[in-house]
């Protein structure tokens, strides 16, 4: 009779532990999602410049020029590769939670390339989403998909005074993750 009582009661204890080893899993999973690293402007490769890694092991090289409408900056993606890539316009904003409001991060619109498409991807930043005159600048966020597939971000770049300028286009070129 023991056994009888004792097998339903270690069916359970397993299934309690299956069920918080996939909790865990979707927790660290939730949990990177919302953890991007900052990086600069100046960590990009150039055509013709050194070949260099960003943190989480990507290559993108940056090439600046003009010719977005006034008013307005244009970012371009492209990539080599053939997972889920996607750069994401970010405006400062009040972000509102649980304990009330603080400026973060809002997300805006977005440009994604994936499998055989590779580009070139477009997007028109208004200028006034790269920088409020109240709550300071916006970010472009950088993201690729990770465990699962799931679109994950990696990088925030911060836009800056060097870089919000009408009619700036900025092409991103996705070399390798």
């Amino acid at each position: 009779m023991s056994q009888t009582m004792q097998h339903p009661a270690r069916a359970a204890g397993r299934l309690l532990a299956v069920l918080a080893a996939l909790l865990a899993m979707f927790a660290i999973a939730g949990s990177a999602a919302h953890a991007a690293t900052t990086i600069k402007w100046d960590q990009f490769e150039r055509p013709g410049g050194p070949v260099g890694k960003l943190p989480d092991g990507d290559r993108i090289q940056l090439v600046k020029g003009t010719g977005a409408p006034e008013g307005y900056i244009q970012v371009v993606m492209t990539t080599r590769t053939t997972w889920r890539k996607g750069i994401e316009s970010m405006r400062m904003n009040n972000v509102c939670g649980w304990f009330g409001c603080s400026p973060g991060l809002d997300f805006v619109r977005g440009i994604y390339l994936q499998d055989a498409d590779h580009g070139p991807a477009t997007m028109l930043i208004p200028l006034s989403d790269a920088q409020d005159p109240d709550l300071g600048y916006g970010a472009l966020r950088f993201a690729k998909a990770k465990l699962f597939g799931i679109l994950t971000p990696v990088y925030d770049l911060p836009w800056d005074a060097a870089h919000v300028h009408s009619g700036d286009k900025y092409t991103f070129s996705w070399i390798t993750d």
